[in-house]
């Protein structure tokens, strides 16, 4: 299975797992969403697409913010804020892991579905 994602793919939440969508929001059950800052959703995408592997910032700002900002300052807010919208612990972590001196993993499970993809609590 490929799981990979784009930002036209939704990810489900339910009581057990999350949804993001491909406008920017996280479902956190029937009647509450968080919206995400566009670049703070495409660094959990990009996070996703790549969670084989640990990502560094310097990666995330070339990649997520294309080197308009040479701060790193900005990813570690942007990856605060997606842990946030999460729930995610960052001392016992379910999505996204710093890796020290390498940078932020993305460890939380999910199932490619036809129309979304599913993140899964453990």
């Amino acid at each position: 299975m490929d799981n990979s994602i784009n930002s036209e793919i939704s990810i489900k939440f339910q009581r057990k797992s999350l949804f993001f969508t491909n406008e920017d929001y996280i479902q956190l059950n029937e009647q509450d969403s968080i919206k995400l800052e566009p670049l703070v959703s495409q660094t959990l995408l990009y996070l996703i697409n790549n969670s084989e592997r640990p990502i560094s910032t310097d990666e995330l700002l070339n990649k997520v913010w294309g080197c308009r900002y040479k701060s790193q300052k900005v990813v570690n807010r942007s990856i605060c804020l997606v842990r946030k919208a999460l729930l995610d612990n960052t001392s016992e972590p379910t999505f996204i892991k710093t890796i020290p001196k390498r940078g932020y993993r993305f460890i939380g499970k999910f199932i490619n579905k036809d129309d979304h993809i599913e993140l899964l609590r453990n």
